[in-house]
């Protein structure tokens, strides 16, 4: 709810409607520029009530949907095979291989062999056991020789 009270003061600034109520200085209406009243707007704690939002259409009904009819499908025809190829030795069978020799190979023979810096040898010799890459009955060996370093190599395991 909204209460309106209009001032009204006269040029000695008296007030008419009230006779014991002061009007603050930036109530007064200034004969200079306006001749029109103060008015004075006092809303209440009420707050104002929201536009409601329309309501939705209805949607129409679908039409219900068709029953499907089944397909002959043709028969498929087997393909042939394409032939297996060999596969192709890998870095790691290579590495094997340059392991399973009698004199084995140094960190740095597999380096140069792979173009691999040296950790990367070390981790892929360390690594064949672990991911069973090893052929069965091989254990891993490794030694240090004094003119090749460390050298690595696979030696059967006599059971």
């Amino acid at each position: 709810m909204i209460n309106i009270t209009s001032i009204e003061s006269d040029d000695n600034g008296s007030n008419d409607n009230e006779t014991d109520f002061t009007v603050p200085a930036f109530l007064k209406a200034d004969s200079a520029t306006t001749t029109e009243p103060v008015v004075h707007v006092d809303r209440g704690m009420e707050p104002k009530p929201r536009a409601q939002k329309p309501a939705k259409a209805e949607k129409p009904a679908k039409a219900p949907k068709a029953a499907k009819v089944a397909k002959e499908k043709p028969a498929k025809v087997a393909k042939p095979k394409a032939e297996k190829k060999p596969a192709q030795p890998s870095k790691v069978d290579d590495l094997v291989a340059m392991l399973k020799k009698a004199k084995g190979a140094s960190n740095s023979e597999i380096a140069e062999a792979f173009g691999w810096l040296p950790h990367t040898t070390r981790a892929a010799v360390s690594t064949l056991p672990k991911k069973k890459q090893m052929p069965e009955g091989f254990t891993l060996s490794s030694e240090k020789d004094e003119k090749r370093g460390r050298v690595y190599r696979l030696v059967k395991v006599e059971a």
